[in-house]
């Protein structure tokens, strides 16, 4: 589904997208997309990939700012193979024709995407910044990276999401949780759940590149490593940021709600 640009003010809703290398690409400004279900990616059209041997399939692609994505269901976007050994993912905020402004990004539930969001800088036809984009609410449980966002940006927060690597059958070039590139990268990191395994080969926050991550702010977030408890953060913890069992209800089959005695009671994505 393409809503090209100057089709503003569209609604996606109650949708199922399945057997497709991209599901939904928007150029539609205060446009809401929401309520749809999205998976598995079409293995037959060049072998699964959008462009081969680069780019993977995409559930939901944003080509312009001032949109909301909410209450998606997307699950199987990736394909094994190629320049990165794996690619695609659930969210791409991509077009360097225009801007990557107001996005709000809430209440999402992915898994065994090839990430959670990327939004781009570097191969962008004109190099344009981000500024005002909120993720929260969401649940994680794809391969790679939470977020890989090499475009500088401005008053943006990831902020109550429940984020588990644990699944890494696959892995692409960034294997870490939290990629930052270009400064300034003015993002607010709060009161999220992130939980990873021994099989994490690359820290949570991952520090080369362009050295957005230390430009960040992290306050109340709590990490846990199933294996040992102990994880490899990449950088100091952070004012009140904890490393603790969050007491999911039942991790392993999908529930993530917190037990009464949770360390991290009101934080996480299903915890409002």
């Amino acid at each position: 589904l393409h809503v090209s640009l100057g089709n503003d003010y569209v609604i996606i809703r109650n949708n199922e997208f399945a057997n497709t290398p991209k599901a939904i690409h928007s150029y539609s400004e205060y446009s809401l997309i929401t309520e749809n279900y999205i998976h598995d990616s079409n293995m037959d059209q060049s072998n699964g990939f959008l462009s081969a041997p680069y780019w993977g399939p995409i559930g939901i692609h944003l080509g312009i700012g001032n949109q909301e994505v909410s209450h998606n269901t997307i699950e199987n976007m990736f394909v094994a193979g190629g320049e990165y050994n794996a690619d695609g993912g659930a969210i791409e905020i991509d077009d360097g024709r225009n801007h990557k402004d107001n996005i709000h990004i809430h209440h999402n539930h992915t898994d065994h995407n090839m990430g959670f969001v990327e939004i781009s800088w570097w191969d962008d036809a004109e190099k344009m910044s981000s500024s005002n984009i909120t993720i929260d609410h969401n649940v994680s449980r794809d391969y790679q990276d939470f977020v890989l966002w090499w475009a500088p940006t401005s008053n943006s927060a990831i902020e109550s999401n429940t984020i588990i690597r644990t699944d890494n059958q696959y892995t692409g070039p960034f294997d870490g949780v939290f990629i930052f590139d270009a400064r300034p990268a003015d993002v607010k990191i709060r009161t999220n759940i992130v939980v990873t395994d021994n099989d994490l080969t690359e820290a949570v926050f991952i520090e080369n590149f362009d050295g957005g991550v230390h430009d960040v702010s992290r306050t109340d977030n709590c990490y846990w490593d199933v294996a040992d408890g102990e994880v490899n953060l990449g950088l100091p913890f952070g004012p009140g940021e904890i490393e603790a069992d969050p007491l999911f209800v039942d991790w392993k089959s999908g529930d993530y709600h917190l037990e009464s005695k949770s360390p991290c009671a009101g934080w996480g994505a299903l915890d409002e």
